[in-house]
């Protein structure tokens, strides 16, 4: 049975929610929102702010109109040229990015600052999330708890959420599920689409407040259907597996179809979880592997894995091992942990590379280093038995520590046994 939310909650954990791309307020709730788009031109032209702050909105692509990114920008400097906070917002995500110019954070930031002096507080929300991931800044929760507090003090649905999410995962605060759902409550009110979405899943979970899968697939089934391609991930995964609906595979396909459309890694590998499982329609390991190589090269991790999987077994492909472990590869070099480790694993085992505690010890240091608690752990396990370097127990209790203090159960139950806090 897949876990719903975590196929989201595993890349929430490390994201938050991006108030540049999802901001606060639905664009429905925007007064030129219906105004034909040749009309809505019109009066951009004619010297109309708000008209080029949602005709820059259109060009983004957020209301389904044909992206033209450069020229979404040009319509929000000329918005932002004329006090509109959003428009500057959106600048800022747009340099944060890369989208219609170069990336550039410290850009992002100074637009961020003018739409917050601008009292559009999604500008604070903005910061807050530079903060969180130390992106043109120094990485500091404690002071993107402070300007998410701010934001949404000020009203900032974005603001909200994410500070619900801090408390959700206890990321720079402690962790406390009845805080977090507060908080995201309040931004979903606001019909954050993000929130809609966090606070479904809180509610088919039990976070915070009494289970209710049935509300909790209709909340994040409302966040799809405005376009959140995490909440299209989802209801496919809940309508495959029965978790608040009815099981029903054919919805579940066409939901992670359209969030593979929508450019989302996670549905494009559920896609593929679909046809390797046959569910609702007939088994088809080609098509699978097909979607698990989309998936991989968007850069979901799971489906990098999934790769390796079809490359190992011969499924959908012609079996070539050392392919699969050339995907790892491939991926561990880019910087992701978890290829890391895992490549650590196959020169550990000796499975399809020669068996090398070296190299081995090389990749679990390179993951350690990113924070993967898994690569801590089986540094302490061959640090204690020699593997590869001297015996020593003073350096496994280091890992051990270091796994346990990221929430490792294992490490943290070995370090008990031994009477260590």
């Amino acid at each position: 049975m897949r876990t719903f939310g975590f196929i989201a909650t595993a890349i929430s954990i490390l994201i938050a929610v991006n108030p540049s791309i999802a901001h606060a307020q639905s664009l429905r709730d925007r007064p030129l929102s219906d105004v034909p788009l040749e009309e809505l031109k019109r009066r951009a032209e004619e010297g109309s702010a708000a008209a080029a702050d949602e005709l820059g909105e259109r060009l983004f692509g957020s209301l389904g109109d044909i992206a033209d990114e450069k020229e979404a920008r040009r319509w929000f400097l000329r918005a932002a040229e004329k006090g509109i906070g959003h428009a500057m917002e959106r600048l800022g995500g747009m340099a944060r990015e890369g989208i219609g110019a170069d990336r550039d954070y410290k850009e992002a930031l100074v637009w961020y600052q003018r739409a917050a002096d601008h009292d559009y507080p999604d500008g604070l929300a903005s910061i807050g999330w530079m903060y969180f991931h130390g992106l043109g800044v120094e990485k500091s929760y404690e002071v993107a708890e402070r300007y998410y507090r701010l934001a949404a003090d000020k009203g900032s649905a974005a603001g909200m959420n994410n500070l619900g999410h801090m408390y959700r995962f206890g990321v720079g605060v402690d962790k406390d599920s009845v805080k977090a759902f507060e908080w995201i409550k309040r931004a979903a009110e606001l019909n954050n689409v993000w929130a809609l979405c966090n606070l479904g899943q809180m509610y088919a979970r039990g976070e915070g407040v009494d289970p209710d899968p049935a509300k909790g697939f209709g909340l994040i089934q409302e966040s799809a259907n405005q376009g959140n391609a995490t909440a299209m991930v989802d209801v496919a995964a809940m309508c495959l597996d029965g978790i608040g609906t009815e099981k029903k595979p054919d919805e579940a396909l066409q939901w992670a179809l359209k969030a593979a459309e929508n450019g989302h890694s996670s549905g494009m590998r559920l896609v593929g979880d679909i046809y390797r499982g046959g569910h609702g329609v007939p088994v088809d390991a080609q098509a699978a592997f097909r979607w698990y190589q989309r998936a991989s090269n968007a850069g979901d991790t799971d489906a990098v894995f999934a790769v390796f999987r079809c490359y190992e077994r011969g499924e959908g492909v012609e079996r070539d091992p050392e392919k699969g472990v050339a995907c790892f590869r491939q991926e561990a070099e880019k910087g992701n942990e978890h290829a890391m480790t895992a490549l650590g694993h196959l020169y550990y085992q000796g499975r399809h590379v020669t068996q090398n505690f070296s190299e081995a010890l090389k990749w679990y240091g390179k993951a350690a280093s990113k924070g993967e608690s898994q690569a801590m752990f089986v540094l302490g396990a061959m640090h204690a038995a020699g593997q590869g370097v001297n015996p020593s127990d003073d350096t496994a209790r280091m890992w051990f520590q270091r796994a346990a203090e990221q929430g490792h159960q294992e490490a943290a139950r070995l370090l008990k046994l031994r009477g260590i806090d």
